[in-house]
């Protein structure tokens, strides 16, 4: 649960630039410990003269534990965090995302395994399902009207399980992994954290291995304007986001193959227009700037990436 956001006033910056508000990172952790007052109010309730089966009272009591736990943690995490963020009130990018300055292009990370392990286990119960119906759809004392019926629920649930699985579960990483194959790791080297409004700076492509066939790239620089509202009410609400492109730059980058011993330059400007060009963020609206790469081999193999940029006001920012 998140408390409602706290926008900071504007504050001055050394430049003489007055940066967009950013709202203060959400308190986190409210929920499990819900959960788990909810669970330790259940265990004092329990009565001795009808004793709950061993099996729920120790759920019950695991349940509330790391609840507990959890939900403390996460809380000790987000009023620190919140606390490092008024006393770096003109420094958001110090908080307000976890910025590094190597990173690893999305769509070529390995990410976590939870996906795949969520859409085996989808896979196995479909087995499963469909092993424990099956015998009796196709035993032979079975009517045809059963056995029709039957028949087209092993197919309707057979088919809309792999098509669920496929498509939120497995499509990503198959396509992150056919991707690594060709093109390994790359990731994007910035030369400090943040990047300026307003002046100019040389990123840096770094490839895990060399992609001879490879021999141009197309780079876009965007900002981005992102809202987010709710409209209507009860049962007819809904949220809509609605992104608008405030500045696109794109150039052609051409070179001998991409080399791993050879990271490739990208000189990039970071257009101006007031404050509010830079990143912020504010309950429901924000700002960012992207990078998007996109090449293909000799082979019609494509490399497509997209990186999150950290461009703020700084002291070095003049309108």
């Amino acid at each position: 649960m998140a408390e409602p956001a706290f926008i900071f006033g504007r504050v001055e910056a050394p430049g003489g630039i007055q940066p967009p508000p950013t709202r203060l990172p959400f308190v986190q952790g409210i929920i499990p410990l819900l959960l788990a007052l909810v669970g330790g109010y259940q265990l004092l309730g329990l009565r001795t003269d009808t004793p709950e089966p061993p099996g729920l009272q120790g759920a019950l009591l695991a349940g509330t534990l790391v609840c507990g736990v959890w939900g403390a943690v996460r809380m000790r995490r987000s009023l620190r965090l919140r606390a490092f963020a008024r006393e770096h009130r003109t420094e958001p990018w110090l908080w307000d995302h976890p910025w590094t300055q190597e990173t690893v292009a999305p769509q070529l990370a390995t990410g976590p395994l939870l996906w795949p392990i969520l859409g085996g286990l989808v896979i196995v119960g479909l087995l499963g399902a469909f092993g424990y119906l099956a015998p009796e759809v196709l035993r032979p004392d079975a009517r045809e009207q059963e056995r029709l019926g039957g028949g087209f629920m092993l197919l309707a649930l057979t088919t809309s399980g792999l098509y669920v699985t496929w498509r939120f579960l497995l499509r990503a990483f198959y396509r992150r992994w056919k991707a690594r194959r060709v093109f390994g790791r790359v990731s994007l080297r910035l030369p400090q954290i943040p990047l300026s409004l307003g002046g100019e700076d040389t990123v840096e492509l770094l490839p895990e291995h060399d992609v001879p066939s490879l021999h141009s790239l197309t780079v876009t620089l965007r900002r981005i304007h992102q809202v987010t509202r709710t409209k209507g009410t009860g049962n007819s609400q809904r949220r809509i986001t609605t992104r608008t492109l405030q500045h696109e730059h794109t150039q052609e980058l051409d070179f001998e193959g991409l080399r791993a011993d050879r990271p490739l330059k990208i000189p990039l400007t970071f257009l101006i227009t007031d404050a509010r060009s830079s990143t912020w963020r504010q309950l429901g609206e924000e700002v960012s700037w992207e990078l998007a790469v996109w090449g293909s081999t000799e082979e019609e193999k494509t490399l497509e990436m997209n990186f999150r940029l950290p461009v703020y006001v700084t002291a070095a920012t003049r309108l």
